[in-house]
């Protein structure tokens, strides 16, 4: 995982990868590389927390710091609220979020709810 979100991190920042491209490239290098380069990239990259989409990186011993996200789908109306991470398995759907700027670190205003009510 460290490796992976490190390659990712790294291709956008440093090669010029859109961050919907970043998933696959990173899926097929990670396995191609010694700890020893990704403790190197690490390094380069300034020991970054978070991944392009908002993932933690996990520390060199293997520590993930716990999360405190939750999903869109459970926000507030009329509150504000920061994007911490997006999915990326869906292309589509980061193309989506990448072409309205909705990235993590962005910070939003809940005007609404649309779909199906949640409440009791």
């Amino acid at each position: 995982m460290r490796r992976h979100r490190l390659i990712e991190t790294f291709l956008l920042e440093h090669l010029g990868y859109d961050w919907q491209e970043v998933h696959k490239e990173a899926e097929r290098l990670e396995h191609a590389v010694l700890d020893a380069f990704t403790d190197r990239l690490a390094e380069l990259l300034g020991h970054p927390e978070h991944d392009p989409h908002g993932d933690p990186i996990p520390s060199a011993e293997g520590i993930l710091e716990a999360e405190d996200s939750f999903g869109l789908n459970q926000a507030v109306a009329g509150r504000r609220l920061r994007i911490s991470k997006v999915r990326d398995e869906d292309a589509a759907m980061l193309d989506y979020f990448g072409d309205r700027n909705l990235v993590p670190g962005r910070l939003l205003m809940v005007r609404g709810r649309y779909g199906p009510s949640t409440a009791s």
